[in-house]
C-alpha cells in the first residue's frame, strides 16, 4: 500500500484515509461489501488499521481531542450549527441564481468557523514571553498557530503509544527526526527547558490551553511562569506517574486567578470565534454544552467519557496504558470508536476507486435523540445523523472552498457536474441515474440546477418523490 493521506473532522467525529491498494484487494473489498455489508465494512476497517496502525492512532487521538477539550468541542458545534445555516441561505437563494454558489454565508461566519483565528509570534523576554499577532500566514520560527497546539499534543499521543510508555525528550526528538511531524512547539519550548521538560510541559500546556477560548493567549501564560521560574522549579519529581495530574492542575488554578470564567453557555454557542474574549470553560460549562448538542456524533462520546469520570482525558494524559505497542485496546475505549471512518480506496493498477464510509458499532446500536424519533416508526440510529451530517460538512466545504478529497466522477454529462457543487459527495454509483445528490441536494435546499449545468432553479420536495 502507497503512503495514506489521512484528516480528521471534528463535526462528524470522521476520519478519512485516502490509499492506493493493490487491485486484487480493491476488488476483495467491494465484492464482500455487497455479500454482507456490515460484516465486510468490519474486516476493511480492521485491514487498513493494520496497515497503517500509527496513523489511526494520531487520527483518533483527534477524535479524543474534540470529546475532551471544550475549545474544540465548541468550534465543532459551532460548524454544526453552520450546517443548517448553510442549506437554509441556498435555500433563499433567488431563482436563476448562476452557478457556482459563493457569497452564501457570511463572510465572517465562514472565517470563524475555522480553527485558525490569528497566528501570534511568541518572543522569550527576561520578564517572561511576549506574545503579538501576525497577519501573514507565513511560517515563521517563532510564530506559532493554535494547529500546532493540536497537532503536536497528537504527535506526543502517537510517540508515546509507539514506545509504549512517557518516553523521554531525547527519545522524542530522534523519532521526530524520523520524518516530517508538528515540531514548532517542541521546538519553542526546548529552548528554555531541556528536551524531557519540553515533552512534559508539552501536552499538559496543550490540554490548559485548549480549554480556553484563546489557547495561545492561555499558553504564553503559561510560559511565562516557566520562563521566570525556571523549568526545572516544576518538573523536578518528573517522571513520577502522578506529576501530569499535578501539573495540570497547578497551572489550571494559575491560569484561573488571570482568566474569567465562561458564564453563558448558550452565548457562547452562538458566538463567533473572532469576537470571542478570553474565556475558562470549567467541567460544568462543557458539561452544559455538550448536553445542549445531543445530535453532534462527536457529543455521544463527549457525554459517555463525562459519564465515565472523564475517561478521554485520562487516555489523552497516559495514551500507553490504553493503547499497548502492539495497538491492542483498552475494551473501555470500543464504542469511543472515531463515530465513522471514510476510506478512499484507488487501485493502483485500474485506477478504480472505491469509497467506503463505516461507522463504528457504538453508533450502530445508539439511537439519536428523542426529538428525532416518531412514535410508531422504527428507531432511528446514531449513524442516520453521522451519515447526514458527514454529506453536508462535504458540501459546505466543496461550496466555500476548503479542502475535500478529490473523487474521480466519471458523470461528465451530469447537470450537476459543470461546477461540481457535488464535490465533498462521496457516494458515486457506477450510473449517474442511481446517484443520491440530486434527491439530497433537493430535498435539503428546494432546489436543484438547470439542465445545462449553470443555474440553481426551484423544486419542491413533493416534485422529486
Amino acid at each position: 500500500m502507497d503512503r495514506v493521506v489521512s484528516f480528521a473532522e471534528p463535526t462528524v467525529g470522521a476520519i478519512t484515509f485516502a490509499a492506493r491498494v493493490p487491485d486484487h484487494d480493491l476488488m476483495a473489498a467491494v465484492a464482500e461489501l455487497h455479500d454482507d455489508r456490515v460484516a465486510a465494512q468490519r474486516k476493511v476497517d480492521q485491514w487498513l488499521w493494520g496497515q497503517n496502525p500509527d496513523l489511526f492512532v494520531h487520527e483518533w487521538s483527534h477524535i479524543f481531542q474534540v470529546a475532551s477539550y471544550p475549545l474544540l468541542y465548541l468550534r465543532a458545534a459551532r460548524q454544526g450549527r453552520l450546517l443548517s445555516q448553510w442549506a437554509k441561505a441556498v435555500s433563499e437563494l433567488p431563482e436563476g441564481t448562476e452557478l457556482p454558489i459563493t457569497g452564501a454565508l457570511d463572510k465572517r461566519t465562514l472565517q470563524s468557523d475555522l480553527i485558525e483565528v490569528v497566528p501570534v509570534r511568541m518572543t522569550m523576554e527576561p520578564g517572561g514571553i511576549r506574545s503579538e499577532a501576525m497577519t501573514s500566514l507565513r511560517p515563521r520560527r517563532g510564530v506559532l498557530h493554535e494547529l500546532d497546539l493540536i497537532e503536536e499534543d497528537a504527535t506526543v499521543f502517537q510517540y508515546r503509544v509507539e514506545v509504549g510508555s512517557r518516553g523521554t525528550g531525547h527519545g522524542y526528538r530522534q523519532w521526530l527526526a524520523e520524518r516530517a511531524r508538528y515540531s514548532a512547539v517542541f521546538t519553542f519550548l526546548s529552548t528554555f527547558a531541556t528536551d524531557d521538560q519540553a515533552l512534559a510541559l508539552l501536552p499538559v500546556f496543550a490540554r490548559i490551553s485548549l480549554r480556553t477560548l484563546r489557547p495561545l493567549e492561555a499558553f504564553a501564560a503559561l510560559l511565562t511562569d516557566v520562563v521566570r521560574d525556571g523549568a526545572g522549579v516544576y518538573t523536578h519529581d518528573f517522571p513520577d506517574d502522578s506529576w501530569d495530574e499535578w501539573a495540570e492542575e497547578f497551572f489550571t488554578s494559575r491560569l484561573r486567578k488571570r482568566v474569567d470564567t465562561v458564564t453563558s453557555v448558550e452565548d457562547l454557542f452562538f458566538g463567533l470565534a473572532i469576537d470571542d474574549p478570553q474565556q475558562y470553560v470549567d467541567d460544568a460549562a462543557f458539561g452544559e454544552l455538550v448536553t445542549a448538542t445531543p445530535h453532534l456524533p462527536v457529543g455521544v462520546l463527549a457525554r459517555w467519557s463525562i459519564e465515565e469520570a472523564q475517561v478521554l482525558h485520562s487516555v489523552l494524559q497516559a495514551p500507553w496504558k490504553f493503547i499497548d505497542r502492539d495497538h491492542a485496546v483498552d475494551p473501555r475505549l470500543e464504542r469511543f470508536r472515531p463515530p465513522l471512518s471514510v476510506y478512499i480506496l484507488t487501485g493502483e493498477s485500474s485506477g478504480r476507486q472505491a469509497i467506503l464510509h463505516l461507522p463504528s458499532d457504538a453508533m450502530r446500536n445508539t439511537p439519536a435523540p428523542a426529538a428525532l424519533q416518531v412514535e410508531g416508526r422504527p428507531e432511528i440510529p446514531m449513524t442516520a445523523l453521522v451519515h447526514e451530517a458527514w454529506r453536508a460538512k462535504g458540501m459546505l466545504d466543496a461550496s466555500v472552498g476548503r479542502r475535500v478529497f478529490p473523487i474521480a466522477c466519471p458523470h461528465t454529462n451530469c447537470r450537476f457536474h459543470l461546477f461540481r457543487i457535488c464535490s465533498g459527495w462521496t457516494s458515486i454509483p457506477p450510473n449517474a441515474e442511481e446517484c443520491d445528490f440530486p434527491e439530497w441536494f433537493t430535498g435539503l435546499s428546494g432546489k436543484d440546477v438547470s439542465p445545462d449545468g449553470r443555474r440553481l432553479i426551484s423544486r419542491s420536495v413533493v416534485e422529486i418523490h
